[in-house]
């Protein structure tokens, strides 16, 4: 008898775990960076990349911004994200581009778009940004952040994608 009250305690331990026992859902998917074309034109740096998402596992209330961002020992430069809105998220967006416009939607972000993991989305990410010295041999690395759904940081993903960028 008393070990079929122990069978039971620990089926039910296993089907409802403590919260502390629970593990935090990883980053999943795949983010890739193209560089299709970076020059420079007079004093710009023209960049034109193309950013793959597939299979990226956003939750409903979390927002992922994908940053392209130049660094070099003492400088860097952050570019404009890409944000990828889980389902609610998306909806508080298209509410508030509804009531306030697209550009108080907007931010200071490149484009804004609603994550869907069963598609492969290629978005074409095309810049240009003032020119500098130290560029020359910056590493072009991409910064993705996930926020909740108060806009705090949960996770911060960080993947140098050229260590030396040459720029003719």
């Amino acid at each position: 008898m008393k070990t079929f009250i122990y069978i039971c305690l620990l089926v039910i331990g296993l089907v409802f775990p403590a919260g502390a026992q629970v593990p935090i859902q990883s980053y999943r998917g795949q983010v890739s960076l193209k560089q299709n074309r970076i020059e420079r034109e007079g004093n710009s740096l023209r960049l034109d990349l193309t950013i793959s998402v597939c299979g990226l596992s956003v939750g409903r209330y979390q927002t992922l911004s994908l940053m392209p961002m130049l660094r070099s020992d003492r400088d860097s430069v952050v570019m404009a994200p890409v944000v990828l809105n889980g389902a609610n998220k998306q909806k508080m967006y298209d509410r508030t581009l509804v009531f306030e416009g697209k550009k108080a939607a907007d931010g200071d972000t490149y484009t804004v778009i609603k994550n869907t993991p069963e598609l492969i989305r290629e978005i074409p990410y095309e810049l240009s940004i003032p020119y500098h010295p130290w560029m020359k041999n910056a590493a072009l690395i991409l910064v993705g952040e996930l926020d909740n759904y108060e806009g705090a940081p949960l996770r911060t993903f960080v993947n140098v994608l050229t260590e030396h960028l040459d720029i003719p």
